[in-house]
């Protein structure tokens, strides 16, 4: 019995579910709708343009003070005073930042000084001594030329029988004797000047003498080439010294400078004397630099190139040496290149695109080849033509043929 109920509730479901299939498939199909047309998007645009696109490019470096400089002993000495005694302390140009004991220099220079004046006493006497045996030479000369000249005279007289034998005798001796007498002297003259040589010689030798003490006193005082901080002090007072010891070390704080490694990639695009940005990265200040210096070859680790920066800091300094800085530098830039905003590109199946709107206020999807982004603006190799309006921003809503609801003020 209770099989046949089961039998007859299966029939049963099986009649139903027959019924309502004819049912359904005898029911009238509803109306087709209309298509709802696509509703307007509400974007700004902007204008493609043709003009100069501004480059830069940031890099990170170390700041360091343009130049760093240690003052070492010139002579030896023993250490008498150390002015610059705060690390860290101003300095300015040609202040004295360490002595060295000047007595022994002093006595040296007083005593080069005595002996380059007894050498010149010496000159002296020797050069009045010349003039005077010059003058008495130039006459012993003349002297002996008269004596010359009257033997033959004589000799005339004497061939006459108008003078005695011994009156030419005497003639002719006393002219053998001036002879021997300007010799003598022309002998005593060539000495004289032989000595005011050596005296001069040894008046310039005795000034070098003078002036090498009168420069070993002055080293005596190190002072400061130009304004600067002191970094390191390297002696105390009553340290002894030699030429060449380290004193102390300064740093140029008027310019500061920063070391960044360009890529080889844009090297090409910087300039000498293009303008740079110096931010602090703690700090947030920002300081107006430029480039100085450009590496003339790769690093041949990196393929990078060296370039520096310098910053001005004259005056009271606000910038440090030391900590890690953020330069952005002024490349060259992109000249008269057509650019859209950085935000009107889309990437849509791997292509580059932008909404172009048409004359009758819809957005056309574009595939434009992307020459370079430079901030917010990017410039276009190829695609739209100047003047072509885009969509620049909520590209996301945007799709071909969609209708442009200009924004309300």
């Amino acid at each position: 019995m209770r099989n046949l109920l089961q039998v007859v509730l299966v029939v049963a479901i099986v009649a139903i579910g027959a019924w309502a299939s004819v049912i359904v498939g005898r029911t009238p199909p509803s109306p087709e709708r209309p298509p709802v047309p696509p509703r307007p998007v509400q974007v700004a645009v902007a204008t493609a343009e043709r003009g100069d696109l501004p480059r830069s490019i940031r890099l990170l470096g170390d700041l360091m003070p343009a130049r760093i400089t240690t003052l070492r002993a010139e002579v030896a000495g023993t250490v008498q005073e150390v002015q610059g005694n705060t690390l860290g302390q101003s300095l300015g140009a040609d202040e004295v930042v360490v002595r060295i004991d000047p007595r022994d220099f002093e006595i040296a220079l007083e005593e080069a000084q005595a002996a380059e004046e007894s050498a010149r006493q010496t000159w002296k006497r020797h050069s009045i001594s010349h003039d005077a045996l010059a003058k008495e030479v130039e006459l012993v000369r003349r002297l002996s030329e008269l004596a010359d000249a009257e033997v033959p005279r004589l000799a005339e007289l004497l061939d006459e029988s108008l003078i005695r034998p011994a009156e030419y005798e005497a003639a002719e001796q006393h002219a053998v004797t001036q002879r021997r007498l300007l010799a003598t002297e022309e002998k005593n003259l060539r000495l004289l000047e032989q000595d005011i040589q050596v005296a001069a010689s040894t008046r310039k030798m005795n000034a070098a003498i003078r002036s090498r003490a009168e420069r070993n006193l002055e080293k005596t005082v190190i002072t400061v080439p130009y304004p600067s901080a002191l970094s390191t002090q390297f002696v105390e007072v009553g340290d002894r010294v030699v030429i060449n010891s380290p004193l102390v070390e300064i740093q140029d704080l008027d310019t500061l400078r920063v070391e960044v490694a360009v890529p080889s990639s844009r090297i090409g695009l910087v300039e000498l004397g293009a303008k740079a940005q110096v931010t602090e990265r703690d700090a947030l200040r920002t300081h107006q630099g430029s480039v100085t210096e450009i590496a003339p070859q790769a690093d041949t680790r990196d393929r990078t190139f060296a370039v520096m920066v310098a910053i001005p800091n004259e005056g009271t300094p606000s910038l440090r040496p030391g900590p890690l800085v953020e330069v952005s530098i002024e490349l060259a830039p992109l000249r008269d290149v057509l650019r859209v905003p950085e935000a009107s590109l889309a990437y849509r199946e791997g292509e580059t695109v932008v909404f172009a709107l048409d004359n009758e206020r819809r957005f056309t999807k574009t595939a434009v080849r992307l020459l370079e982004t430079v901030g917010k603006w990017s410039a276009l190799e190829a695609g739209i033509p100047e003047g072509t309006q885009v969509a620049s921003e909520s590209l996301d809503l945007l799709f071909d043929g969609a209708i442009w609801l200009e924004p309300t003020p």
